[in-house]
């Protein structure tokens, strides 16, 4: 769907990659909990995921000063996540918006190398703007094939309504993160997280479709369909970070011997 050809990695993009496995374990051990000093002991290596994501964002052309922040937390069932802050041009989501609402939207390998890539077009714009000129999550294809463009305007993803405090935000993403884990195609373990402002509306009949149709009119820019799923439209669709559980394994076509390789 962002048919975008993996790029081979070059000077930079190992330089980069070296600085960005750096910064996030140094933002990591900023945190308190004591398995995050047991787990980034300096005399043994990161776990492979942190290597894995490193890679990722070094072969899309991301920085380590665009790094913001890096939060440890658990799920319900003890894991260990990660949510790597970006710094976003914008210190708030422009546009006279009705309802905010946190996604957490999961994808293939391919998906988060292009999402990744079109959000650092969008970070490294002069003057980002809302409605998106192009799309960062790209609207979901529904049964057409994958090469052709999507005639919808929506993605899919959890949510939850933001809830004006930190402390708040975090314990309604624990319980979307619960949630997510066995959602759909999240076998990778990664949530693009975001923020979508605009009118939203729950659907009541229709199902997936009902929801794609009225946010592709724009009757809503976010179309509820219960049990924290919703349809955004991918022009009022922002990634501000990325959550991963630490433990994962990474896909069993990377190594993490050659991690600059992506399949």
């Amino acid at each position: 769907m962002y048919q975008m050809p993996f790029r081979k990695a070059d000077a930079d993009t190992h330089h980069r990659f070296k600085q960005l496995k750096a910064i996030i374990i140094r933002a990591l051990l900023c945190n308190p909990q004591p398995w995050v000093k047991t787990t980034f002991d300096p005399d043994y290596p990161p776990p492979p995921m942190v290597i894995y994501i490193a890679a990722y964002l070094a072969h899309t052309g991301f920085h380590y000063k665009q790094i913001r922040k890096a939060i440890a937390f658990e799920d319900s069932d003890g894991d260990y996540w990660i949510q790597l802050l970006f710094h976003i041009p914008t210190s708030s989501l422009p546009g006279a918006a009705t309802t905010t609402c946190h996604f957490f939207h999961g994808t293939t390998q391919a998906g988060l190398y292009g999402i990744l890539t079109l959000l650092q077009e969008y970070l490294t714009m002069e003057e980002p703007t809302i409605p998106l000129t192009k799309p960062i999550i790209m609207a979901s294809p529904g049964n057409i094939k994958k090469n052709i463009t999507s005639p919808f305007q929506g993605f899919f993803a959890l949510y939850h309504d933001d809830q004006g405090t930190v402390a708040s935000n975090a314990a309604s993403r624990q319980v979307v993160i619960d949630k997510f884990i066995p959602f759909g195609k999240n076998y990778l373990n990664i949530a693009i997280h975001g923020q979508c402002q605009g009118s939203k509306s729950k659907i009541q009949a229709g199902g997936s479709w009902g929801a794609q149709i009225e946010v592709s009119k724009q009757s809503s820019l976010i179309a509820s369909l219960g049990g924290h799923r919703a349809c955004f439209h991918q022009h009022y669709a922002v990634p501000t970070d990325l959550c991963f559980k630490l433990l994962s394994k990474p896909p069993p076509n990377w190594s993490k011997s050659n991690p600059l390789q992506l399949a």
